[in-house]
């Protein structure tokens, strides 16, 4: 027996994008815990993109105070979801699509999110930080 592919009308079918509006939570707790344990300056706005699944409605950026390091921009989408730029990488969209089809499951955005942030974060070793701690 095989797995049979999607039929395509799935892939232009959104029918709960509810379900992704914990990754908003989940980024505003994140940013939240950062902008407590590290020096940064934060700064928000509001973005608009109509390319991007309705358009982007908020806009948060962390910009550490340590010279060279790499800063975090996240941007809260109405569909809902979260565009995150990391540093000068280009910017990753969570969910990537949101369709039936792809169905990607919120809570491992969630993990994916606070890796890509944990990187951003340490050094390649994962000894130090990249980031000024508050406490340093």
């Amino acid at each position: 027996m095989h797995e049979t592919e999607p039929e395509l009308d799935v892939y232009s079918r959104f029918t709960n994008p509810g379900r992704y509006r914990v990754l908003h939570d989940a980024a505003e707790h994140l940013l939240d815990d950062l902008a407590r344990d590290f020096m940064v300056v934060r700064s928000e706005g509001s973005v608009s993109d109509p390319s991007r699944f309705s358009g982007q409605v908020r806009m948060v950026q962390l910009d550490p105070t340590r010279p060279g390091v790499g800063r975090l921009r996240i941007n809260f989408t109405s569909f809902p979801g979260l565009v995150v730029k990391l540093g000068q990488e280009r910017e990753t969209a969570l969910p990537a699509c949101g369709c039936d089809a792809c169905d990607e499951d919120p809570q491992e955005l969630i993990e994916d999110l606070h890796d890509k942030v944990e990187s951003l974060t340490r050094s390649r070793t994962g000894q130090t930080t990249r980031w000024r701690r508050g406490s340093d």
